[in-house]
Parts: C-alpha cells; sequence; structure tokens
C-alpha cells in the first residue's frame, strides 16, 4: 500500500510502490490486497482520494480480465473498467453493506 497516514506496511509513492506491482503476474485473475487503486474505492472520510496511480495502472495494463479487491477506506462498491473488475468489499466496520459481486 502507497504511503498513507502511519499505517503499516507502507511503501513511498512512485517508484518504490511501483517496483512491488510489477510483481504482479500477467494473466493473473484474481488479486486481494489492501489499499485500492486511485479513483476506484479509494474515497476516504473527508472526500478525498487515497488510491495508488501506479497500481491502477498496473491492473488496466493489457486489458486482461482482473478482479481487484479492496479491504481498505469507506468507500465499496464495484466499478468495471474495460475488461477489468475492480471491487472495494469493505463493509468501513459494519457503516456499510457488503458488496456482492456475481461473477
Amino acid at each position: 500500500m502507497p504511503a498513507f497516514r502511519e499505517w503499516a506496511h507502507n511503501l513511498g509513492r512512485g517508484a518504490e510502490i511501483d517496483a512491488s506491482w510489477q510483481l504482479i503476474p500477467p494473466g493473473l485473475d484474481v488479486l486481494v490486497k489492501h489499499g485500492p487503486p486511485r479513483g476506484y474505492g479509494d474515497r476516504i472520510h473527508d472526500g478525498s482520494r487515497a488510491g495508488c496511480d501506479d497500481l491502477l495502472r498496473r491492473l488496466l495494463e493489457g486489458s486482461r480480465a482482473s478482479t481487484c479487491s479492496d479491504t481498505s477506506m469507506e468507500d465499496p462498491g464495484a466499478w468495471t473498467r474495460g475488461a477489468t473488475t475492480l471491487v472495494n468489499v469493505t463493509t468501513a466496520i459494519g457503516r456499510s453493506p457488503c458488496t456482492v459481486l456475481d461473477l
């Protein structure tokens, strides 16, 4: 996850975090990770976005059909961009309903 407040397991945005995303193998069907990509399930309590631009770019490379499941922030839902489905399955500590997928 890119640097966000004082949370654990943060990496610096840009080259440092991008090196981790480059380890995602091509053709991967499902990726489960903590933080969302920028613009998809990354809105936090103050309305700003905290997602990762580098992760979004990696997920959308080559129009592969991948599902990205996120478990952070207060912005649950599912979005489709090309062949990629991006999902934030958070319940925001019980404040939001579960996101159900029928893939």
